[in-house]
């Protein structure tokens, strides 16, 4: 599975700034291909975490994954516990904290600040790498296992018409009686039109965001 863009939010530059740590942009993942099984995008995942030098433990922990179907929340707390440990090592001040979204799922994830006399770029070169070595992995596949999706498709259907009726109003194709697939697709390549058009981010319509579909 393809590395998506986080959506770190906008640096704090005063006494510090600070990162959220999540997965991917924006939170409700992008739909899995059509006839690609949680099994086999986990084996996919697992090479992919390999290839990027994940250690030694989050590759375990997807290999038990890949054996069990599933991935747990003390799973997924233990790799943002060891993510953080990581950034602490590296002179960054960072704890957990749990997500919890519109659907009641529960997402362990980070903060991290970053020192003032540090170089933001530099900053979050070591958040990323200990994100990626630690913690990356694991959490894509903990947020888009069945249990997971089974939550986002309760609310996304919950929420459609809301959804279907602001991708309307902005002149957006909905095809007729849509899937939460296609809605939740529709919406981000709305959103991915605006950004190639070069709409700034704070003025981007996020049609999953006013639906209340936890978009980041």
């Amino acid at each position: 599975m393809a590395r998506r863009a986080r959506a770190y939010p906008p640096l704090l530059l005063l006494a510090m700034a600070v990162v959220t740590g999540c997965t991917t942009q924006p939170t409700v993942p992008s739909p899995t291909p059509a006839g690609v099984s949680f099994h086999d995008s986990l084996i996919s995942l697992r090479a992919e975490a390999e290839d990027s030098d994940a250690s030694a433990e989050q590759l375990s922990e997807l290999d038990s994954a890949i054996a069990n179907g599933e991935i747990s929340f003390e799973t997924a707390s233990t790799a943002v516990q060891r993510a953080v440990e990581c950034m602490r090592d590296a002179g960054l001040v960072a704890d957990t904290k749990v997500d919890t979204r519109g659907s009641g799922f529960e997402v362990p994830m980070y903060v991290a600040t970053l020192p003032v006399n540090l170089d933001q770029e530099a900053g979050m070169a070591l958040v990323d790498d200990c994100d990626r070595r630690e913690h990356y992995f694991v959490s894509l596949a903990f947020q888009t296992q069945p249990e997971a999706k089974a939550a986002d498709d309760a609310l996304i259907a919950e929420r459609a018409p809301t959804l279907i009726e602001c991708l309307e109003e902005h002149e957006r194709d909905v095809p007729p009686q849509p899937s939460n697939d296609e809605l939740v697709r529709a919406a981000l390549d709305y959103m991915t039109a605006q950004f190639e058009a070069g709409v700034s981010s704070e003025f981007v319509i996020n049609c999953l965001d006013l639906a209340g579909i936890d978009a980041g």
